[in-house]
């Protein structure tokens, strides 16, 4: 909720735009936290997910550095890895926030007279 809110504001402005993009990578490392979460849970959905997910992986060619269906690096990737990450970009991206201040509110256009 709070991405979108802050892309429908335009939070970039105002020079902005690094705060902005500290957001969005914490947000895709949470999401990376989520799935490795996922392919760790050692039950048959998650054998199913790190399948599935190895295609796509291999594709891309992350699938040379990121193994999922390696549970001990899955495993660390979800409960060290991650997390670490997550927690130094919400630390910058709350001190960025509070350098810059937030966005001001879009100015009023306007209405032309009738």
């Amino acid at each position: 909720m709070h991405l979108w809110g802050k892309y429908f504001m335009a939070a970039w402005r105002g020079g902005r735009a690094m705060t902005w993009m500290t957001g969005v990578v914490t947000f895709l490392t949470s999401v990376g936290a989520a799935f490795t979460g996922y392919v760790s849970q050692s039950n048959f959905d998650s054998q199913w997910i790190s399948t599935q997910a190895k295609d796509g992986m291999n594709s891309t060619g992350v699938g040379a550095f990121f193994n999922v269906l390696n549970l001990g690096q899955m495993l660390m990737w979800h409960i060290v890895l991650l997390p670490l990450a997550a927690v130094v970009l919400t630390a910058i991206h709350v001190l960025m926030v509070r350098v810059k201040g937030v966005v001001p509110p879009f100015e009023e256009v306007p209405k032309a007279p009738r």
